[in-house]
């Protein structure tokens, strides 16, 4: 088949990895380079390069298994993140929470301070309550009503349970009550520590860019396309013809759109038949986050000592996020949401569209999920399933090409159990990699 994957994402450039080699598959990116969310800022200090993402870093063993498979298959090296986080509430004369705490004194201080381990105990009861919630996939109770029905004290509310989940979000504080509590609750109860020893997360070791540049190099007979920018699609007869910016069309016979719900909707405006497709593309909501990359240390807590690699600052209806990204070094690059005010000493500034997770975001993603493959098209993304992590675009790829190709050889392979749990990466299999052959019966 000609199937067209019209973005280079997560979603999209997982889609190509899985059809590579079993049909003529293009791939069209708007930008310059691939990746789409996977951006990372190269920043040199003193002769050092560090590697800053702003669009996702993180990634666990326990809620991101078919992503690290895919890291593991494609030989992608990876290090081990420690994880600490710390929380400063400005409004209370920015006392800062150390999660969890370090050493002898710094657990000495948690416990003997009543506040602190009354808001722990507090802390500890709300991911107790939410485990039923999650672990029931139970997406349509929105944030507010889970406060309300479980009677929080209203203190510890505003001054550390809403502004923390909405800093490890990132989401508009304006409408956090709106969010799903699944959402915001799901890290935490996955990443519940069970000891006062730090979660292991890891990320990829040159940034989350270097993964995608590694995949698409994996594409031997894949056509990926840059600066090409899928500006309209129509459908003729059995076929999908994409224009390109350039001007350029192109034929196929399946179509993969790995972007945002609102550029999706955009490129079928003149698609005829597809208008419960549009509406359903209609019904997912967005809001602007600004992250910037930079070395200004105000972003961080007050007090050196308790700079952890996550660290929440809320200052009253703010509650912004910064990445300690070169922690490990003891350096000072640090990528931060910002809505305010810039940080000093800027490498860059990316601005995302990402998707307000509310229960109504959940029904639109149950009926997308129904209208998948109707007249040859699939859609693919974060967004289109769970809380819009990276795990969930690599695996909405793995369901599209099940759909298209279900006896795609690669698809068996990262649905296999890890082969090392402590993510030391492998080289890349040749046998598995050198499936040249068209699917019998499918041609090219």
């Amino acid at each position: 088949m000609r199937i067209g994957i019209l973005g280079s994402g997560g979603a999209g450039i997982t889609a190509a990895w899985l059809l590579d080699g079993r049909h003529q598959v293009t791939v069209l990116e708007r930008n310059a380079v691939l990746g789409g969310h996977a951006h990372t800022t190269r920043v040199e200090i003193d002769g050092a390069v560090h590697y800053a993402d702003d669009g996702f870093s993180w990634f666990s063993d326990v809620l991101y298994p078919n992503y690290m498979r895919l890291l593991e298959l494609t030989g992608v090296p990876t290090r081990i993140v420690k994880m600490s986080a710390s929380f400063t509430q400005v409004r209370t004369g920015s006392r800062t929470l150390v999660l969890p705490p370090r050493g002898v004194g710094g657990l000495l201080r948690t416990v003997l301070h009543l506040p602190t381990l009354r808001d722990l105990l507090q802390l500890n009861r709300a991911i107790g309550l939410a485990e039923p919630l999650v672990h029931g996939h139970d997406r349509l109770v929105s944030w507010g009503e889970f406060i309300r029905k479980h009677q929080f004290p209203e203190p510890f509310c505003r001054d550390l349970l809403t502004p923390m989940v909405a800093g490890v979000w990132g989401g508009p504080y304006e409408r956090i009550e709106d969010f799903s509590a699944y959402t915001l609750m799901k890290y935490l109860v996955f990443h519940r520590p069970s000891s006062l020893a730090r979660y292991k997360w890891h990320v990829v070791r040159d940034g989350a860019a270097s993964y995608i540049a590694q995949v698409a190099a994996q594409l031997p007979q894949t056509t990926l396309l840059t600066n090409a920018a899928a500006v309209q699609l129509r459908r003729q007869g059995l076929e999908w013809h994409v224009t390109d910016a350039t001007g350029r069309e192109h034929v196929f016979d399946r179509i993969v759109c790995a972007m945002g719900s609102r550029d999706a909707q955009n490129l079928l405006r003149d698609a005829a038949g597809l208008e419960q497709t549009k509406a359903v593309l209609g019904r997912f909501e967005y809001y602007t986050a600004k992250l910037a990359t930079h070395s200004d240390p105000s972003f961080m807590p007050p007090r050196r000592q308790d700079w952890q690699i996550a660290n929440i600052r809320a200052d009253g209806d703010r509650a912004n996020l910064t990445v300690w990204t070169d922690a490990h070094r003891g350096g000072h690059v640090f990528t931060s949401y910002v809505e305010n005010r810039e940080p000093e000493h800027c490498h860059n500034l990316s601005t995302f569209q990402l998707p307000l997770i509310t229960p109504g975001h959940y029904r639109a993603q149950d009926e997308l999920a129904a209208r998948q493959g109707s007249d040859g098209l699939y859609f693919v993304g974060d967004w289109t399933r769970d809380i819009g992590c990276h795990e969930d675009a690599v695996v909405s790829a793995i369901q599209a090409v099940r759909a298209l190709d279900p006896q795609a050889p690669r698809l068996a392979a990262l649905a296999a159990p890890r082969l090392h749990p402590a993510m030391r990466p492998l080289p890349p299999n040749p046998a598995l990699l050198s499936h040249t052959q068209p699917a019998g019966g499918q041609g090219d």
